[in-house]
């Protein structure tokens, strides 16, 4: 007994209309579309707050590693 997958699947045009599909691709209208600079937006920002997160935790790292400046040579300065 074994059943077919395809029609058990949902078409992509089905669930997101007729913008979905290869054949209705237009540049034009995507870049008019503010969702789209939206979306954009939004992973460049996602994306920029990532790495700055990352630099954070690698200086925090360092320090902890190494010490600051202060720290280390209290005793030395007069």
């Amino acid at each position: 007994m074994t059943t077919s997958l395809v029609c058990r699947v949902p078409r992509v045009t089905k669930i997101f209309g007729a913008r979905a599909s290869m054949a209705n691709f237009d540049a034009k209208t995507i870049i008019k579309d503010k969702k789209f600079w939206f979306a954009s937006l939004l992973i460049v920002w996602a994306a920029g707050l990532q790495g700055h997160m990352m630099w954070l935790q690698k200086q925090d790292s360092f320090k902890q590693k190494f010490g600051t400046i202060d720290s280390a040579g209290e005793g030395s300065h007069e």
